[in-house]
């Protein structure tokens, strides 16, 4: 007699007789196969099924865990042939049992794993299979001797820890579904009993006996409340989003104020794109219960996709005071973190959540995010080799493993991983920028070879030297570009282009006065050049003069309307001239050429930030209409003002907000800011001491005071205020640097070192920080040293060389 399965093969064979090239048919069958355990021909109908619908991502999901299933059915051959040899290797028993485990032979998987650990009883991986295996087999009670033994093994195992909660859990739950199903042999039809024995199943993730349990329940009782959320919330788990909705909707009539039912549905809006309407689900649910965990972090989660970071921050930071070990509010408050670049405490939640969940895809792949932006390039290859161990077609995880050795000028690496992103995806249209940009570096590393060979037998060939110099500026080899470069324009001191790939190559490395006397010579020879004139006009933003760089940027833009780089440079001078709109216009249009640019998504989101705090403003200037003696609504504006750059308007409000309130710590310590940045350092100290006698902890005031005092040369009095910071926000780095810096600054090196040198042990590619060392050894006449971390931070960040120049100038 044919199972199920079988039957389903028979159907979907002969309906492809008829319609070989009907997609989702060519995907169930391939889903079939693979649960029959017949790999190659699941693979084979996947495979076709994608040539048809090539991003459809239900059969890119299964192609994935089919391609691994016939990776362990491999495997599996290859440890049979080693047992064969060496039958009580208690390893490779461990790695067949493993094999076996994954390919859902279970029973073969515990044959193993238990002969094992006849051989090597205290191994924990051994223990920790096996445990997995008696889990998935039901039996709980091994599964939870299993757990016990490793921890006794193993004391800090936080796997084995959650286990053993979640299996104390569940033997309540096991006991329960004893005790209903006895019940329901009595009455069958009983629908309470079926509504709790649905929501047990629920709870041990069986959600298909769930779903029969509560559709058989709400035959009898149509308008049972509780059972509606309980499938409502099955739906939501099975992805079945409109179902979901529906239920939930019906529940809601019936009891509109279910704080449960609220959280699901706003959760389930989430999942759809409708963030509106999550919020004000998630906010009726707190006001019923304002603690919840669970709802806090589902509201945070929603915050951080409309982009209101600081609420979003609130509430998971509130939901972790309540369960700090949850790894859902840990990874969503480290992408949050992420996206305000605050990269040391993104990573910091992150690691916390992968210490419970080491292989949790999610929290990976944020992971390795916040070590690329880092500069942690190895970290970032670590945890995508992972990602890519657990599923080895993920297209994004082998396009991004291709950027990462991208940066690492591993040319040849980074084209095999992105080839294999785009047999995935063909048509990732990142990818394949990625890939083009892969292809121009490898020309670029071949042109380099030609060239050497050239200048061997022609060592004083100008445009040779030229186009080397120009190579090796493109591959970031800046020390040789300039080598060549200078030999060209010894030979050909005119020529312009030679002039203007030098003063690029000095722009990089921030030696701006080189950089401005060799493109202004350049463009006497050739003024519409689009290259030169955009070199010239980002260099200008650099040095601030914003006004010669816009007149340069649009010129260059006229010329090449679609270059990425001008766009980005334009972008950001218009946002430190105030065009807010005309900033958010340039970075668009580039990150439409280039999407993965760190700089104009960095740049896109400050202007974002500025763009809604002048909607705030309008907010503000509406309600004072209203209210002209709203104290909070005063000091709030003149916040925005500050922040704004609108110093005297920020002081005539906070001026009116104390004297309403003239005891306000936050008005007393906004104000003292203000002053501070309009260079009114005497009345800054009155106001920040102020603030500080009514509130002796506050960091932001005692950052903002040692700032002041730093203004006003008082270096031992700004350490003070940075050492006291430090003690209140011990992972704080920017006043980790800061006062590394102070101590320079008032002859204290050793004491410098101790802060920058444990700043270097967490964030080795930390650019200001290696800047700031680089300047103490300065100061001890370490001059090697010195120029070590000098040059390295501006191998990272060409950017810094103006804070360089700016301090040792001092």
């Amino acid at each position: 007699m044919l199972s199920k399965n079988e039957e389903s093969l028979v159907d979907l064979s002969k309906f492809l007789e008829i319609e070989p090239n009907n997609a989702y048919a060519l995907r169930i069958r391939g889903v079939t196969y693979r649960i029959l355990g017949r790999y190659e021909e699941s693979l084979t109908d996947l495979n076709k099924s994608l040539e048809i619908e090539p991003n459809n991502e239900w059969a890119l999901k299964h192609r994935t865990e089919t391609d691994r299933m016939l990776k362990y059915k491999e495997s599996l051959g290859n440890l049979n042939k080693a047992l064969e040899t060496e039958p009580n290797n208690a390893e490779t028993l461990r790695k067949r049992g493993e094999s076996y485990h994954m390919l859902e032979r279970y029973e073969e998987s515990l044959a193993d794993l238990n002969k094992s650990l006849e051989i090597e009883p205290n191994n924990a991986e051994a223990l920790k299979r096996r445990g997995d295996t008696y889990y998935v087999l039901e039996r709980y009670k091994e599964f939870f001797a299993d757990l016990k033994k490793l921890s006794e093994i193993e004391p800090n195992n936080k796997w084995a820890t959650r286990k053993l909660d979640g299996i104390s859990r569940l033997f309540k739950y096991e006991e329960s579904l004893v005790d209903l199903n006895k019940s329901l042999e009595n009455e069958p039809n009983n629908a309470e009993t079926l509504r709790r024995r649905g929501e047990t199943y629920r709870m041990l993730g069986k959600y298909e006996k769930s779903l029969a349990d509560l559709n058989k329940s709400l035959e009898i009782e149509q308008n049972n409340a509780n059972a509606l959320i309980s499938r409502g919330e099955i739906y939501l788990m099975l992805e079945r989003y409109d179902e979901s909705i529906a239920n939930l909707n019906k529940s809601l009539e019936i009891e509109p104020n279910n704080m449960e039912a609220l959280r699901s549905r706003g959760t389930t809006y989430f999942f759809l794109g409708r963030y509106e309407k999550s919020l004000a689900d998630l906010n009726k649910s707190l006001e019923i219960e304002p603690n919840n965990a669970e709802t806090l972090r589902n509201r945070g989660t929603v915050y951080c996709a409309l982009e209101r970071y600081k609420e979003s921050l609130t509430d998971l930071n509130k939901s972790l005071e309540i369960e700090p070990n949850n790894t859902n509010a840990l990874i969503s408050r480290g992408d949050t973190y992420y996206i305000l670049g605050r990269y040391e405490e993104s990573l910091a939640d992150l690691n916390k959540s992968l210490e419970t969940e080491p292989n949790k895809i999610w929290a990976l792949r944020s992971r390795e995010g916040t070590h690329y932006m880092l500069g942690k390039y190895k970290e970032s290859l670590a945890d995508l080799n992972k990602m890519l161990e657990i599923e080895p077609n993920n297209a994004d995880a082998l396009r991004k493993r291709g950027k990462v050795y991208y940066m690492l000028g591993k040319y040849d690496e980074s084209l095999t991983e992105l080839n294999k992103s785009l047999e995935i995806k063909p048509n990732n249209k990142w990818a394949l920028r990625n890939r083009e940009e892969t292809i121009y570096m490898l020309r670029y590393e071949e042109s380099l070879s030609n060239l050497n060979e050239s200048l061997v037998t022609d060592p004083n060939n100008a445009k040779t030297l030229r186009r080397r110099g120009e190579t090796c500026r493109m591959l970031r080899k800046y020390k040789e570009s300039l080598a060549d470069l200078n030999k060209s324009l010894e030979i050909e001191p005119n020529n312009a282009e030679a002039l203007r790939s030098r003063g690029d190559t000095y722009r990089i490395l921030g030696r701006y006065k080189e950089s401005l006397e060799d493109l202004n010579k350049s463009l006497k020879f050739d003024k519409n050049n689009a290259f030169a004139l955009r070199s010239r006009g980002d260099l200008y933003r650099m040095l601030k003069r914003y006004t010669e760089s816009l007149v340069d940027l649009n010129k260059s833009l006229k010329i090449e309307p679609n270059n990425a780089f001008a766009l980005r440079s334009r972008g950001e001078t218009c946002l430190m001239l105030g065009k807010y709109g005309n900033s958010c216009a340039d970075l668009y249009k580039s990150l439409e050429i280039e999407p993965n640019n760190e700089w104009a998504l960095r740049n896109r989101k400050e202007t974002y930030f500025m763009l809604r705090y002048q909607g705030l403003l309008a907010d503000l200037n509406e309600l004072l209409n209203i209210e002209p003696s709203n104290a909070e609504a005063l000091r709030r504006r003149g916040e925005v003002y500050r922040i704004l750059g609108r110093y005297k308007q920020s002081l005539a409000d906070f001026n009116k907000s104390l004297d309403i309130e003239p005891n306000n710590a936050e008005a007393l310590r906004n104000r003292g800011e203000a002053y501070r940045e309009l260079g009114r350092f005497e009345e800054s100290l009155v106001d920040l001491n102020k603030s500080l006698e009514i509130e002796p902890n506050n960091a932001l005031a005692l950052i903002s005071r040692g700032y002041t005092y730093c203004s006003l040369k008082n270096y031992r009095k700004y350490d003070a205020d940075l050492c006291k910071v430090v003690k209140i926000e011990p992972n704080n780095a920017d006043e980790l640097i800061n006062r590394g810096a102070a101590a320079r600054q008032i002859g204290r090196y050793k004491e410098s070192f101790a802060n920058l040198n444990k700043l270097l042990e967490i964030e080795p590619n930390n650019t200001r920080v290696l800047g700031n060392r680089g300047l103490t050894y300065y100061m001890l006449r370490k001059y090697k040293e010195s120029l070590a971390d000098l040059k390295k931070s501006l191998m990272i960040d060409c950017n810094y060389a103006l804070f360089l120049n700016q301090q040792t100038n001092k």
